[in-house]
């Protein structure tokens, strides 16, 4: 793939996630944080919102998003959670 003249977006899913936007036109990286928001039982979860805002203020020609492994017990937890 060719990126010059491209914004293209990498995604780090999770809480101790980011974003990463690289401008071929501007020359520029920038990195933040994982939008975040209180969740059920106190837990901190992504902001699903606040991820949508921020990808819409980049305007990313494409988005990469790391391929995410849920062990057995993380789906559990998650479950109870919704219970």
């Amino acid at each position: 793939m060719n990126i010059e003249g491209m914004r293209v977006m990498g995604i780090d899913p999770g809480v101790n996630g980011a974003l990463g936007l690289l401008d071929t036109v501007a020359y520029t990286v920038a990195i933040i944080d994982m939008p975040l928001e209180a969740g059920v039982k106190g837990k901190t979860k992504v902001s699903s919102r606040g991820l949508i805002e921020a990808i819409r203020a980049a305007d990313p020609d494409s988005v990469f998003v790391e391929d995410t492994v849920v062990d057995e017990t993380v789906a559990e937890d998650a479950a109870a959670d919704n219970a």
